[in-house]
């Protein structure tokens, strides 16, 4: 399976100008901003970071530029997140933890689409005090699909988090869906304070069990404060376009067929997950 190229494989980031993670965070946090997602065979990775221009700077902790992430998505009962999403709702929402799997840190997320189509991100740290992390083996199980959960694996710290930038989230019958995994570079567009990120590897799993690997598959993201960045562009005259992806959304969609997904069909044909361990 073709993977995202690294430092130890290849020198097209060894080279680049790097950028620390406070720097990132000081010159592009994007709380707000415009996401475009582009869903390209892992391969074509390598032609994107050969043409982009050089002033481009890649995230780089302690000599590592690939890290790892795991996320847990929430949803109510009746799978609202997904079904707003797949309705093309103007206003949305996501809650999720996340957790940093090269550093162990943890993150509440709300991300909350507005009727402009801007995205609006609020994080909160997990702190030692509330509990174990996200990837916690002793953390509740997933929930299945469509059940009313005895519990969630959110804190009641996170909940009050939750309920304090989004009220109208019934944030009391959220519970854990699905979680994925996946490994990123992060680039920097100085010029336009843009982010980008590029997945490979991404692993989908759900409470039953059922797995939804998209091998040979790269996501890349770009998000930026208004107008395309470098890395836009450059994605456009290498003949590649925004696309509809959601990491939660696409996943649910390769691993229930019985949910509406038209918005995510041109992607799921493209990509051909591998389903795994999904009862027929």
């Amino acid at each position: 399976m073709a993977t995202l190229p690294t430092r130890r494989d290849m020198d097209l980031l060894a080279d680049r100008p790097t950028v620390t993670i406070d720097e990132l965070v000081d010159e592009a946090a994007l709380l707000r901003r415009f996401d475009r997602k582009y869903v390209v065979p892992s391969d074509a990775v390598v032609a994107l970071l050969e043409r982009l221009p050089a002033d481009i700077a890649v995230l780089r902790i302690d000599d590592v530029d690939t890290f790892g992430y795991d996320t847990l998505y929430f949803d109510t009962p009746d799978l609202r997140s997904y079904h707003d999403a797949a309705r093309n709702r103007p206003v949305r929402w996501k809650v999720r933890v996340r957790t940093y799997l090269d550093s162990g840190d943890v993150w509440c997320e709300v991300k909350v689409r507005d009727r402009r189509g801007e995205t609006i991100k609020h994080r909160r740290a997990r702190h030692a005090a509330d509990g174990g992390s996200a990837s916690d083996p002793a953390r509740p199980r997933l929930v299945v699909a469509g059940r009313r959960p005895p519990g969630t694996v959110l804190h009641p710290e996170e909940r009050a988090f939750v309920v304090d930038v989004a009220p109208a989230l019934p944030v009391g019958t959220l519970a854990p869906v699905l979680r994925t995994r996946y490994r990123r570079i992060t680039l920097l567009d100085r010029a336009t304070r843009s982010r980008i990120t590029l997945d490979d590897g991404l692993r989908c799993e759900d409470a039953a069990g059922g797995v939804a690997r998209f091998a040979g598959t790269a996501i890349v993201e770009t998000k930026s404060p208004a107008g395309p960045s470098a890395i836009d562009r450059t994605l456009w005259r290498l003949g590649h376009r925004p696309r509809r992806f959601s990491k939660y959304a696409t996943g649910m969609a390769a691993l229930h067929p019985e949910l509406p997904a038209n918005r995510w069909h041109q992607t799921l044909v493209r990509t051909h997950p591998l389903l795994e361990g999904r009862q027929p």
